[in-house]
């Protein structure tokens, strides 16, 4: 990503000073993403122990760790307790993700540059290029467990888009299309909210909501890290299966690679079995999907407040978007 926020070694250092026994070592701007500025920091963190004999004497043990400081540009400071509850949920059901670090006095929200912050632990792992299909059973089983976890989390949040998104979107980036992609964008916003109104009702919970694969970590084919929660929100399960679907298990023409797309399948079920609802679903939840980073993405393209910054191309996701619906509903 583009670093919209510049901080400082020196700066960072004092802001450390809330956490306790921190010492910055090193500090990295990261050019992974679009939404935020991620700084990856290296610490020693000083551990501190009575001795035995001497209930006055300290022996002092040092410890390198690893963390992430988030520097929110455009979430919802609102937002932000959800996300961190919800982190640290998911982190007591034993899910690989990064629950935000508490300061001394309990808060994990702070502040920089007059902007929210949080600091997180840095998860091992890489992410991965071509996902193979024992990763792709492994982040479907996951998937599962971070929806079947929800159960147990009373928070909610609607997610950011919506139908009245969708409405708004559209009408807002209408001049930047021809006819037939006008036609194209209308027709599938209909087909979404026809598909909301009528039903049937679909299982709905927590959702991670922008699953894709660099949003995952592996060490080989072990899943060790799920990060970047800020689109998650309160939905239907089978649209987060979808979103994970049109990436991990897409050939390079968009075409879905029906090994990968079974191993997915396959990992979650483990878990949670889907309903027959669910599964009938689910070719539609694949178009719209497609749709809503079609959409998302043709919005930030004519933001004014982000030019400059690098942004994903819509073309890709119109591509599979008409992909989809030559595979499922034409």
């Amino acid at each position: 990503m583009s670093v919209y926020t510049q901080l400082q070694f020196d700066e960072v250092t004092t802001f450390l000073a809330r956490y306790g026994n921190l010492k910055l070592l090193r500090l990295e701007a990261t050019t992974s993403g679009i939404e935020n500025s991620n700084y990856f920091l290296e610490v020693a963190q000083a551990a501190q122990h009575t001795g035995q004999n001497d209930r006055d004497s300290l022996e002092t043990n040092t410890t390198n760790r690893s963390l992430v400081l988030t520097v929110f540009e455009s979430v919802n400071e609102r937002d932000l307790p959800y996300f961190a509850n919800l982190l640290t949920h998911l982190q007591q059901a034993d899910l690989p993700v990064p629950a935000p670090l508490l300061d001394h006095q309990g808060n994990f929200l702070q502040f920089l540059h007059n902007k929210p912050c949080m600091v997180v632990p840095r998860l091992p792992g890489k992410h991965i290029q071509t996902p193979n299909i024992a990763q792709c059973r492994a982040i479907g089983k996951a998937l599962a467990e971070l929806h079947a976890a929800s159960k147990g989390f009373s928070l909610h949040r609607q997610g950011d888009f919506n139908g009245e998104w969708r409405k708004q979107s559209a009408a807002r980036v209408q001049p930047l299309l021809d006819a037939n992609d006008t036609s194209l964008l209308q027709r599938e916003i209909a087909r979404w909210q026809k598909r909301e109104i009528a039903g049937p009702e679909l299982p709905r919970g927590v959702t991670h909501g922008d699953l894709f694969h660099d949003n995952a970590l592996f060490e080989g084919n072990q899943l060790t890290g799920i990060i970047d929660f800020y689109y998650a929100c309160n939905d239907v399960f089978v649209y987060d299966i979808a979103i994970v679907m049109n990436d991990w298990c897409i050939h390079d023409d968009g075409t879905l690679d029906e090994a990968r797309y079974s191993a997915v399948l396959s990992g979650y079920q483990e878990i949670r079995p889907l309903q027959a609802i669910e599964i009938a679903a689910l070719p539609e939840y694949l178009v719209f999907a497609a749709l809503r980073f079609w959409l998302s993405r043709l919005v930030n393209n004519c933001d004014p407040a982000k030019a400059g910054v690098q942004q994903k191309s819509p073309a890709p996701m119109k591509a599979l978007l008409l992909q989809r619906l030559r595979e499922f509903l034409q």
